[in-house]
């Protein structure tokens, strides 16, 4: 099953983001009940020259 949209959604509307021990975010979003999608990101710095 893929959940593709839904991680998408969680990204751009999370519930919680929390800060992760490395420099990554942990976003989650409830998406029925008692079912949630967490994913798992880093935000990247594009520095222009």
């Amino acid at each position: 099953m893929a959940y593709h949209y839904e991680v998408l959604e969680t990204l751009k509307e999370p519930e919680a983001i929390y800060a992760g021990n490395s420099g990554e975010y942990i976003a989650i979003k409830n998406i029925k009940d008692k079912k949630y999608i967490i994913v798992i990101y880093k935000e990247l710095v594009m520095i222009a020259s």
